[in-house]
Parts: structure tokens; C-alpha cells; sequence
């Protein structure tokens, strides 16, 4: 990975580096919420990726929803999560 964050587990570490890369390759200047999405997304390994995977939420997902603000990504988010609640 290219960065080291002291304090911070492995997984978290490749979560935060994941999310600057994806804000890096999207030309963004600064790492916001929808970045570290993806970027947990991307993990994989995480309790947050293995939750959002549960609920049919991929990386490919996450990084299509940056084209779009922020709280139609938090509402396209909850809507995959309850769609998912109801198929259960």
C-alpha cells in the first residue's frame, strides 16, 4: 500500500488507501465520505465491507455513485439495503 497510518488496523489501512486512490483517480483534490466507501468497499476483508456486501453493495457500485452527490448516494445506498431486508 502507499500509505502507513499509524494507529490504524491493517484492513483500515488498506480501506484509507484504497479511498485515496479513488479520490486520486476521480481528480479530487481532497478523501470525503463517498471515498472511504468505496474504499471499504474495496477492503473487502472489513466488518463495514462484509455488512454492505450482505446487502448487495459492491465496490463497482460505490465508485459509479460518485458521479453523483452525496445524498443520492446515501439514498441509493439505503434503498439496496431495504430492498435487500425484503428479499430475505
Amino acid at each position: 500500500m502507499k500509505y502507513q497510518f499509524n494507529g490504524f488496523t491493517k484492513g483500515a489501512n488498506n480501506a484509507l488507501c484504497f479511498a485515496i486512490e479513488t479520490a486520486e483517480e476521480m481528480g479530487h483534490t481532497y478523501v470525503g465520505s463517498e471515498h472511504l466507501l468505496v474504499g471499504l468497499l474495496k477492503e473487502q476483508e472489513g466488518a463495514a465491507a462484509s455488512l454492505l456486501a450482505a446487502r448487495n453493495v459492491t465496490a463497482e457500485q460505490g465508485a459509479e455513485l460518485l458521479s453523483w452527490d452525496l445524498n443520492t448516494l446515501i439514498e441509493r445506498t439505503l434503498e439496496a439495503m431495504k430492498q435487500s431486508d425484503n428479499v430475505e
